[in-house]
């Protein structure tokens, strides 16, 4: 399994990141990552940093009820 490695002088500060995830949809995109060979991380924290630099933005719209698992979801795609 290929594994992407950045080569740099910057070291990073890592914090955990925990939370509660759907287990079939997790281990689908654990599939999903060993298919490509790109750690899970590195997919996190590229979706996190386009979010932030505007590339990718991601609407949530909840029903009245509130249920998270109902949501729609939209992704916004930068067009440049």
């Amino acid at each position: 399994m290929a594994y992407l490695q950045a080569k740099t002088e910057n070291v990073v500060e890592r914090v955990q990141f925990n939370t509660t995830i759907n287990a079939e949809l997790m281990e689908e995109f654990r599939n999903f990552c060993r298919e490509t060979g790109v750690p899970l991380n590195i997919w996190i924290e590229a979706f996190i940093e386009s979010c932030l630099s505007g590339e990718v933005g991601l609407k949530v719209y909840k029903k009245k009820n509130g249920l998270k698992r109902q949501s729609k979801v939209e992704f916004i795609f930068d067009e440049e």
